[in-house]
């Protein structure tokens, strides 16, 4: 990965023991489900568009990056 990468960004969604285990500037491997959410469950002005997020499985913390 070429130095001062924007990096791609997805909603993920952590639950239960996967909460509160990493922190801002990690970089990370991520398993998991991608998922689609209705925009119309956040914003009622909004229909026919869903929003991209990972429910994610599990986490790989990559060391020295």
């Amino acid at each position: 990965d070429p130095e001062g990468r924007v990096p791609s960004q997805m909603v993920c969604e952590l639950r239960e023991n996967l909460v509160g285990k990493v922190i801002t500037g990690e970089t990370l491997i991520l398993s998991g489900i991608i998922k689609a959410e209705s925009n119309e469950e956040r914003d009622k002005k909004t229909t026919g568009i869903l929003t991209p997020y990972i429910r994610v499985n599990s986490i790989n913390k990559q060391k020295g990056k």
